[in-house]
C-alpha cells in the first residue's frame, strides 16, 4: 500500500494535495532508522516533489534545504557546507549537470544524488563525468531506493566520524 501510494503521486497521475499528503505518512512507514544528521540540499524545480522528498529526509533525521532553479542552488552551496544534495538534471531549460561539476569544486565532500525523468541518461557515464555522483535515479523514483542511498551515506558518514 504504501509504495503504491507514493509510485502513484511520483508519476505525476494525482493532482491534488490530498494525495501528497498521503504519500507523505505512507513514506514514513518506511523509513528504517533515525541516521546521523546529515545536511542535504534538494535540488528540484517540481515544488511537490520537493516538499516530498524534504518531507522523507527530515523524518529521517537530516537537515534539509531545497533549492527550485540553479542559482538558488549555487547560492545555497556557497553559504552552507552540505554532506549530499539530491540534484534533479534538468530544471526546466537549466543543466543540473552543471550544477554537480560545481559541487566538485566548491564542496568536495558533497555527494550527489541524481534524479531525472529522461530516458537516456546512463549512470556510469555520469559517473565518469562527476566524481561525486554516487547515484543515478530515474522517475518516477523508488522512495525506498532513495532511502536506502541516503542510510548509506549516513553508515559512511557516521563510520568516517568515529574512525
Amino acid at each position: 500500500m504504501c509504495r503504491k501510494d507514493i509510485r502513484f503521486y511520483a508519476r505525476g497521475r494525482a493532482g491534488n494535495p490530498w494525495c501528497l499528503s498521503i504519500c507523505v505518512l505512507s513514506a514514513r512507514n518506511l523509513l528504517p532508522h533515525r541516521s546521523p544528521t546529515l545536511k542535504y540540499l534538494i535540488v528540484e524545480d517540481d515544488p511537490n516533489l520537493r516538499l516530498l522528498w524534504r518531507s522523507v529526509l527530515g523524518d529521517l533525521g537530516y537537515s534539509v534545504s531545497e533549492a527550485a532553479t540553479l542559482e538558488d542552488a549555487e547560492a545555497a552551496l556557497r553559504e552552507t557546507a552540505f554532506d549530499a544534495m539530491v540534484l534533479d538534471l534538468y530544471l526546466g531549460r537549466e543543466n543540473g549537470l552543471s550544477l554537480a561539476m560545481t559541487v566538485e569544486k566548491v564542496s568536495p565532500g558533497c555527494k550527489v544524488i541524481v534524479v531525472t525523468g529522461a530516458a537516456d541518461v546512463r549512470e556510469d557515464e555520469l559517473r565518469a563525468k562527476v566524481g561525486s555522483i554516487v547515484s543515478v535515479h530515474h522517475k518516477p523514483v523508488d522512495i525506498e531506493d532513495l532511502i536506502g542511498v541516503c542510510a548509506q551515506l549516513g553508515k559512511a558518514s557516521g563510520a568516517a566520524a568515529s574512525g
